[in-house]
């Protein structure tokens, strides 16, 4: 994330991330030799702008960005795919939850995520069909709003509070562990992670950090693993 200059915004993290712009991303030799010799277990995908993914026929605001036709979203993704595959790490497709305001569009968007990784699956690298771990996040995130109001789950309209992120960190590291997250101890977490260093820190409850790790596992062991 330091390092590289790309003006998609490319972060390699611990395991590699990429928000994803599926046709420019796919197209750039910087990011796939990146891939390439990265040295990764993981690369996690996501696709970050959903205006972009969204099929011409579903009521949006115009402002959305020109939609791109499924077939050239799953090409592209794809040759990120096989690159993934041929440096010896695994793909992991991560159902970015998008902004609270776009409620309206998450079922289509849903679909359009499943469909991503159906078609991924199906694709043979070398003769061979490859596992790829899809994280739904989307799905999760809109239980705890349903639970937490807005207000109670989002910091502002594109970006979640603590609890929310703790939510996407505890899903990747069950996702790609197959461990269950409610055996892990919970040592506390700042409610707001904003305050000013002079005031008192308001902790996250523990009885939510439970239930979201119960939550988490639910969506683990009864899914499609």
């Amino acid at each position: 994330m330091r390092r590289h200059e790309n003006g998609h915004g490319v972060e390699f993290l611990d395991f590699g991330r990429i928000p994803l712009s599926l046709p420019e991303v796919a197209g750039d030799e910087r990011i796939l030799s990146l891939i390439r010799s990265g040295g990764y277990d993981y690369v996690i995908v996501e696709a970050r702008c959903s205006g972009y993914l969204l099929p011409e026929p579903v009521d949006i605001p115009e402002d959305r960005g020109s939609s791109i036709p499924f077939e050239k979203n799953l090409q592209a993704l794809g040759t990120i795919h096989r690159t993934i595959v041929d440096s010896g790490a695994q793909t992991v497709l991560y159902m970015h939850p998008e902004l609270h305001t776009l409620e309206r569009y998450r079922l289509p968007v849903d679909q359009i995520y499943e469909r991503l990784h159906s078609g991924l699956e199906e694709m043979k690298i070398g003769g061979k069909r490859y596992r790829v771990i899809l994280v739904p996040a989307r799905f999760l995130w809109g239980d705890a709003v349903k639970k937490y109001g807005v207000e109670g789950w989002y910091a502002n309209p594109g970006r979640g509070n603590a609890l929310a992120r703790f939510v996407s960190g505890c899903m990747l590291y069950t996702y790609l562990t197959a461990k269950d997250p409610r055996e892990n101890r919970f040592v506390g977490l700042p409610l707001d992670w904003d305050q000013v260093e002079s005031s008192t820190v308001v902790q996250v409850p523990r009885e939510d950090a439970d239930w979201i790790k119960s939550q988490v596992w639910l969506y683990y062991s009864t899914g499609r693993n």
